[in-house]
């Protein structure tokens, strides 16, 4: 998440594409296919913004149960905390 450049969305479109990256950088770390572009839009063409962000924190806060979990729980919350943050101060952008 650090390295997604957050003060350059100005528009839905750009959230979609900062989504698409932050998706394939966490299946990069799982050594799962990248998702095209095409796959992502049809994934997200009718998601609402409140389910994706719910349905993200959901997974984040999931627990760990294996010895990297104290490592891995930090950097979650980090994250949950973030993107929280993120849409918080960007609603309005967003919502239409």
């Amino acid at each position: 998440m650090a390295s997604l450049r957050k003060d350059m969305i100005k528009t839905p479109r750009d959230l979609a594409m900062m989504m698409w990256m932050f998706h394939n950088k966490v299946n990069e770390r799982l050594r799962a296919r990248h998702m095209t572009l095409e796959e992502h839009d049809e994934m997200y063409s009718r998601a609402r913004l409140v389910e994706v962000v719910n349905h993200f924190m959901a997974v984040m806060n999931q627990r760990m149960g294996n010895e990297r979990a104290m490592v891995y729980s930090m950097s979650r919350r980090n994250a949950v905390a973030g993107v929280l943050k993120f849409v918080k101060d960007n609603v309005d952008a967003f919502n239409p």
